[in-house]
């Protein structure tokens, strides 16, 4: 059965799936657009620390101001939403102790979105993590705290880490072996450096007015052109199918649409690969500046390797009635997504997460992991300040090279302490600075780097 069929059957019964959302941003928004107009889901509540411009979100995404009410208590939560009323609170953790059945992060704060994916788990809620940098992270540890409390823990669908996942099982469920998984990236060597105070020099889309009403963040689009996000987001599926990355971190090659299946697999078939079972971030953007003709900017992809000879003749007969991109041996092809679109999937995640107990894709293991990278000379005194600011720019390596070296993760970088001098482009270790080993988050991360999970 469907999962519409699914959700309009708990419509019918009057048990919609209780939805409480932890952040109010533009992701936020999205879902709460959409979420009007599907059956059989109820939004309890939104917690953020700024209920205005969470009540303005929620207004913006179509929802009457007189739907709104501001509480304290997971009791008054509740109460609203006997009488139809979607709760905003400051506290999260009074959301997260309100009668839902699964509990949406959104905030993209590391140190916080791992309490409240930790508290909600504890609490008997399932979790789908749009965070993912917190993934990143630690997701292993929170897979296994879901696994141990009988619960879903999950990307969000909508989002890269979620959509590469499906794509991963569907090759492996499918019977072909997964090569490479990947997206594109807009890089040219520049663009490491980008900052909040620079990134709209190259982020052209967006209005002034767009820019000036807050609805898009300066440090999260930063993340995006040095790199730092979207090699987040492929760690996450790194770790959630076992993919190892290249070592020595990612090589952002510049790869023409047509050419990805013939460059896209391992070195001694004739490809660029180091090996099989890996992750990869092509540019759409020659090292000079100019763009490559056709990619996948906005999608994602993988290479798959068909694993007997009667397949791959079949493959062959795709590629000539241009039903398949197939390389030129026959044995390997390409399948893609084209785009993704964010918050408006979102529900496909909730909905599978609560009805049938799947995740959108997950964590398992712990192979790939994102370090810390110096985006200045740094100096003794100095802060970090985190992923897409001024400080540091993230890449993504093998786990096993990360721990071996004591490299420092980007999701403990925030607001931390540099001790020892570190040159531009030279990678952050952990003895380069100072940390708040109180931090909820560094504490679950060494119980990662220990093998507790």
């Amino acid at each position: 059965m469907s999962l519409h069929r699914l959700l309009c059957k708990r419509a019918e019964s009057n048990n919609p799936i209780r939805i409480g959302l932890v952040g109010a941003g533009r992701y936020s928004a999205m879902f709460l657009a959409q979420a009007k107009f599907i059956p059989g889901m109820q939004i309890v509540g939104v917690a953020d620390l700024n209920l205005e411009k969470a009540q303005k979100t929620i207004v913006r995404s179509g929802w009457p101001k007189e739907s709104l009410k501001v509480t304290k208590t997971s009791d008054a939560i509740n109460a609203e939403a006997a009488r139809g009323r979607i709760a905003l609170t400051e506290d999260a953790e009074e959301l997260i102790h309100a009668d839902l059945d699964v509990i949406v992060e959104m905030t993209g704060t590391v140190d916080a979105a791992s309490r409240h994916v930790w508290t909600a788990l504890n609490d008997g809620k399932n979790v789908v993590n749009v965070s993912a940098e917190a993934d990143a992270l630690l997701g292993l540890a929170l897979q296994r705290k879901a696994e141990e409390k009988g619960l879903v823990y999950s990307y969000g669908y909508g989002d890269e880490p979620a959509e590469m996942c499906e794509q991963l099982d569907w090759a492996i469920t499918s019977g072909f072996e997964p090569v490479c998984i990947g997206k594109y990236i807009e890089y040219t060597p520049e663009k490491r450096y980008v900052n909040p105070g620079n990134v709209w020099d190259y982020k052209k889309t967006y209005t002034k007015e767009q820019i000036a009403s807050g609805d898009v963040n300066a440090k999260m689009f930063s993340s995006f052109l040095d790199g730092t996000k979207t090699l987040t987001e492929t760690c996450c599926a790194a770790n959630a199918f076992n993919l190892i990355p290249p070592k020595g971190g990612m090589k952002f090659p510049t790869l023409e649409f047509d050419d990805i299946v013939d460059s896209l697999k391992p070195k001694s078939e004739g490809g660029i690969l180091d090996h099989s079972g890996t992750v990869e971030v092509p540019s759409n953007f020659h090292r000079d500046g100019t763009p490559v003709k056709k990619h996948l900017r906005w999608g994602v992809f993988m290479t798959v390797k068909a694993r007997s000879d009667y397949a791959c003749s079949v493959l062959r007969d795709f590629s000539n009635e241009k039903r398949m991109i197939v390389d030129s041996s026959g044995e390997y092809g390409l399948m893609y997504r084209p785009t993704h679109i964010l918050g408006l999937e979102l529900s496909k995640s909730i909905a599978s997460s609560v009805l049938i107990g799947v995740p959108t894709g997950c964590p398992h293991t712990f192979v790939a992991d994102m370090i810390s990278v110096a985006k200045k000379d740094l100096k003794p005194g100095e802060m970090l300040d985190g992923p897409g600011a001024y400080a540091l720019y993230g890449d993504l390596v093998p786990a096993e090279e990360s721990l071996k070296n004591k490299y420092l993760p980007t999701g403990l970088t925030e607001n931390i302490k540099v001790v020892r001098p570190v040159a531009k482009d030279r990678i952050i270790t952990y003895g380069d600075v100072e940390l708040d080993e109180n931090m909820f988050a560094y504490k679950l991360r060494k119980e990662v780097e220990q093998g507790k999970y």
